[in-house]
């Protein structure tokens, strides 16, 4: 496995490497400019992109550029809106800057086997959101009585569009079921 890591910032590129020594090959991008030169060459699997590299406007240029580029944003001071836009323009991880060496790892797996990494809270945002654009009957018939089990809804009443596989660690998930071509995505609470 080979991972761009990309940041501005020396003690960073320091830490990611020393975490992912051993287990994967590094290149490193200190600039927008040395990412874009790493990214042509499409030898890798993952970029760690650090967000005090990156603004959202940059980052659409970026992903415009390289639409078959895996990129795990880190960011210093995570939050949920930002986590939403950036996953809108094609992010396929999001965490902490300082996330903890089996963390990292852990979440650079889900993403190379095609999943998506991302916090609880904001898998809740996202589960909230598809909950929200269900119709009156389809809540009132998902219920738990409807599943025939406690706070479960069925998830034949919660199908939306969605290309990934998202995981939180052990917690909640969405699963990809592609079907003739089409990506749809159960979500199981």
């Amino acid at each position: 496995m080979t991972i761009i890591l990309s940041s501005p910032v020396p003690g960073v590129m320091i830490r990611w490497e020393t975490l992912l020594k051993g287990h994967c090959k590094i290149k490193k991008a200190l600039s927008i400019e040395q990412l874009r030169s790493l990214c042509g060459n499409r030898q890798f699997d993952v970029i760690l992109l650090h967000r005090m590299l990156i603004d959202i406007s940059s980052f659409r240029t970026l992903r415009s550029a390289f639409p078959a580029a895996r990129f795990f944003l880190l960011t210093d001071h995570p939050d949920e809106e930002e986590a939403l836009a950036f996953l809108r323009l094609g992010i396929v991880g999001y965490a902490n800057t300082y996330i903890a060496a089996p963390r990292l790892l852990q979440a650079l797996r889900v993403i190379t086997e095609g999943g998506v990494w991302l916090g609880q809270k904001i898998i809740q945002r996202l589960i909230t959101g598809v909950s929200n654009t269900l119709k009156p009957e389809d809540k009132k018939r998902s219920g738990p009585a409807a599943a025939g089990k406690p706070d479960q809804i069925p998830t034949q009443h919660c199908r939306t569009r969605c290309p990934w596989t998202i995981q939180s660690g052990n917690r909640s998930r969405f699963e990809h079921n592609g079907k003739n071509g089409q990506s749809t995505s159960d979500i199981h609470l």
